[in-house]
């Protein structure tokens, strides 16, 4: 592991220290001067000294490296938490989401061991795997879908430029904290919109 790959994967685990809280302490329920105390807060923390490695080399070893994907959503999250303004149109949102939960279903289950097929193991530079991502890359052009498809290219050159430790394609796209914050996500969608509907049968009846 050379320095980039310690320095890109610490920045992984600084993002998400950083995130953490501000998906609490945002506009405009907070002001901006206690958003950057927050903020300033959570870095000071983590170069905190604890038994001769900073704390947020501990982070990383219990997050291990982010993928591109989650760092780039990390910091969006941090901006749009500081601004106040969305960054991110609904629509892309919500296809972002779901191609997230698409390709754990794909990783994950195959990926295991539980079919014939080992799905991570075309990401070490599968044929198969870069048509399927240039089909998936059309498929976003056609939709107008400009940053998911920002974010897959971004993925994609960083993978070609060896930015990660890991020299397969499928880390660089998503992680598993990525996959579990879109179920959670979704599943507080579910909620707030079962709850919705159950006051509007309420009124009727």
């Amino acid at each position: 592991m050379n320095y980039l790959h310690n320095y890109v994967g610490l920045l992984g685990c600084l993002l998400f220290m950083v995130a953490l809280p501000l998906s609490v302490f945002k506009q405009p329920r907070f002001s901006r001067k206690t958003i950057t105390i927050v903020i300033f807060s959570m870095l000071g923390l983590a170069i905190l000294p604890i038994n001769e490695l900073i704390l947020l080399a501990y982070i990383r070893a219990v997050l291990a490296d982010l993928s591109i994907t989650s760092m780039i959503m990390l910091s969006i999250l941090i901006a749009s938490s500081y601004s106040g303004q969305p960054y991110i149109k609904s629509h892309e949102q919500h296809l972002l989401g779901n191609s997230l939960l698409i390709g754990a279903l794909i990783l994950y289950p195959l990926g295991l061991g539980l079919t014939p097929y080992d799905t991570y193991a075309s990401g070490y530079g599968s044929l198969i795997f870069f048509t399927g991502l240039l089909v998936f890359a059309a498929y976003l052009l056609w939709k107008k879908a400009f940053f998911v498809l920002g974010l897959l290219l971004l993925a994609v050159i960083t993978y070609l430029l060896n930015v990660l430790p890991s020299d397969n394609l499928w880390d660089y796209l998503l992680d598993p904290w990525i996959v579990i914050a879109t179920i959670t996500r979704r599943g507080y969608s579910l909620a707030r919109v079962a709850t919705t509907i159950r006051g509007a049968w309420m009124a009727v009846v």
